[in-house]
């Protein structure tokens, strides 16, 4: 996963960093919502949930900065929408990467061409949802209030007494956390149930974003081999959550009196994934392997 936002923080203090972190993000989700709201693009979807997820993570880092209930509002406004991007997002994956492999290998089978065309009818649906979130006022009215209070650093009246730290200083102890965080949850990982590795995904996505917001203030080098050994074990994590999600996608897609068509491609696909889960475990243990040989770029 290519990120479009870099940041360069190496001359800011704590406030300027968030307001250019937040702002970054802000800039990254508005270039995108046109294109979803005039047409079905998978890749603009998905850009728009990278973020949102990372203005929720410089919310989580800079909460002592902002304020915690400043936070809450905005997070809880930022996840009815993302929400509704994942719902879109889960379709785009299934008919731009999981359904098409399938077919391929059984090629004109009449229970996975239906499956197709009902998922790609759920698709369209799922779009009018993410376009009515958009052209909302609710929405629009949302983003301009995060942006203007970003813009005038209006977080400031709340504390100005507050003495604000280093911004790498700030850096160095969220990553520590963070790291600490999912070494603890990787331990088990090989034999982790898929709730847990989803958990563990999280984990892994919170501390990339947060290596991303600062490793201009750290070697280039280093901290580009730590990012890259991070993103590949995030791919992995996040494929086998596409398997666990795909599964969730079939009951809802086939429906509970499925055609005889319908419910041999429900198995199938079934089939399909439990292989991909197989190979999709042993690529995440060598990832984790590379991943733990890794040394913190920040240290």
């Amino acid at each position: 996963m290519k990120s479009e936002v870099a940041f360069e923080l190496k001359h800011a203090d704590a406030h300027n960093a968030f307001k250019q972190i937040a702002g970054e993000c802000i800039k990254h989700l508005q270039s995108h919502q046109n294109i979803v709201l005039h047409e079905i693009d998978a890749e603009s979807v998905h850009q728009m949930r990278v973020a949102l997820r990372r203005l929720r993570c410089a919310f989580l880092v800079f909460k002592k900065i902002v304020g915690s209930a400043n936070s809450k509002t905005l997070m809880d406004e930022l996840n009815v929408v993302a929400d509704t991007l994942g719902k879109a997002r889960d379709l785009d994956i299934f008919l731009t990467q999981t359904l098409p492999a399938v077919l391929t290998q059984f090629n004109g089978h009449s229970g996975l061409i239906k499956l197709r065309d009902k998922a790609i009818a759920a698709q369209a649906q799922a779009y009018i949802e993410v376009r009515k979130v958009l052209a909302a006022i609710r929405y629009r009215r949302m983003l301009t209030t995060l942006s203007d209070w970003i813009e005038s650093e209006r977080w400031r009246q709340r504390t100005p007494e507050y003495k604000t730290p280093k911004v790498r200083a700030l850096a160095t102890a969220h990553l520590n956390q963070y790291h600490k965080q999912l070494k603890v949850r990787g331990k088990h990982l090989a034999n982790a149930q898929p709730e847990a590795r989803h958990a563990t995904r999280i984990a892994a996505k919170k501390l990339r974003y947060t290596a991303e917001f600062f490793a201009s203030f750290y070697s280039v080098a280093e901290s580009r081999a730590y990012i890259r050994k991070l993103s590949q074990l995030q791919d992995c994590l996040g494929m086998l959550n596409d398997i666990m999600i795909t599964e969730k996608l079939l009951f809802n897609i086939v429906g509970s009196r499925p055609s005889r068509a319908l419910e041999d491609a429900f198995n199938i696909l079934s089939g399909w994934n439990a292989c991909s889960a197989m190979h999709g475990v042993t690529q995440m243990n060598q990832a984790w392997q590379k991943f733990s040989a890794q040394k913190p770029f920040w240290h």
